[in-house]
């Protein structure tokens, strides 16, 4: 690239169109620099939406209306949650604002490529501090309403009863209030080594009870690495998937277990997470089972999953490049608006220590 104009609103226009066509690599490392964000997308688990919230159903509320019958009785009519369509109100709003010193464009007007260069370097900046932040915002818990309401907010490392009686409302509903909406939970009583692979099955049993498994596990590092130990020679091959975007991680079960660094070393935590969910796939089913009329399945059914919900007109959304007026500088700003959905919360999961920390 070349600059043959010396004005100054001709190298915002040229830093606008270039950024512009650059839009997609921007999103793409994003993406990629995140293990969870990179885990979303390649699963299918993201939806774009305009509207001012986001709307789940309650896939897995039980109906009080179910009984035996016989002749002309009178059937149960009672209301229940599964009326209640699970809401998030709160999208969070990130921004990334880079800027460019004029001086630095002067410098380099004259040397081929240069400009492109200086852009891409911006480019590289802001994707990873966009991740960087995306990352913590999903995982801690929302202090403002312009936060996303992260991991922390909707999963407590605390049992069903005690998340029942606190009643933390999640997708506008309380958890005192809905039946079997809360999270599972396992503590680890003692050392890793000898309790930890344990509370882990126990957990990932709860979590599977209906037919749906855990397919992601972001964890403490050091609960990476001690149940990287623990496999020994019995450790699989890394999951080429997260190895070919350069992220380590190792099966537990069928889920893909990595370090994750949003969460505070020797903390002893880990969050079990159910992304992907699971389709109706009529494995060794015959399909006329599934509809006795047609003799054919309906199709997939969404069985429930984790899903991020990104705002259309704000997915990494650049302004143009514009001079600061007094400021002898160029700005752009990148925002994107986003939130953290379940359909199923008593399929996802916490794991501690009962000690409150990481114990070998």
């Amino acid at each position: 690239m070349s600059i043959l104009s010396p004005t100054l609103s001709d190298y915002t226009n040229l830093l606008s169109q270039t950024w512009g066509a650059r839009w997609g690599g921007l999103v793409s490392s994003i993406v990629d620099q995140s293990p969870l964000l990179h885990f979303c997308f390649a699963k299918g688990a993201v939806h774009f939406e305009d509207a001012p919230y986001a709307t789940r159903p309650f896939t897995h509320a039980l109906n009080p209306n179910i009984q035996t019958y016989a002749g002309a009785e009178t059937l149960n009519s009672a209301t229940f949650e599964h009326t209640k369509l699970l809401k998030w109100e709160q999208w969070g709003q990130i921004s990334c604002q880079c800027v460019v010193p004029v001086d630095d464009i002067d410098k380099n007007q004259n040397a081929k490529h240069a400009v492109s260069n200086l852009l891409k370097t911006e480019e590289m900046i802001c994707a990873e501090t966009m991740s960087q932040f995306i990352e913590e915002q999903l995982h801690t818990a929302s202090v403002s309403s312009k936060d996303v309401q992260g991991l922390r907010d909707q999963l407590e490392f605390t049992t069903p009863a005690l998340q029942e009686t606190a009643g933390t409302v999640v997708g506008g509903i309380a958890k005192s209030v809905a039946k079997g909406w809360y999270n599972q939970y396992a503590s680890i009583a003692g050392g890793f080594s000898t309790a930890g692979v344990k509370a882990m099955k126990l957990l990932h049993r709860k979590c599977s009870r209906y037919g749906r498994s855990v397919d992601l596990i972001p964890a403490d590092p050091s609960i990476y690495d001690a149940y990287e130990d623990w496999l020994g020679p019995l450790q699989q091959l890394e999951p080429k998937a997260m190895a070919d975007v350069g992220f380590d991680s190792i099966f537990f079960k069928k889920a893909l277990l990595f370090a994750d660094y949003n969460i505070t070393t020797d903390s002893g935590e880990a969050f079990f997470l159910q992304v992907q969910g699971k389709k109706t796939s009529n494995y060794h089913i015959d399909a006329k089972w599934f509809d006795p009329v047609k003799k054919a399945s309906r199709g997939p059914v969404d069985q429930g999953n984790m899903r991020l919900w990104f705002g259309k007109t704000a997915f990494f959304q650049s302004s143009p490049w514009k001079d600061a007026e007094d400021q002898h500088v160029l700005k752009n700003k990148t925002r994107v608006s986003l939130q953290l959905t379940f359909s199923n919360l008593r399929e996802q999961g916490c794991l501690d220590f009962a000690s409150g920390s990481f114990q070998a």
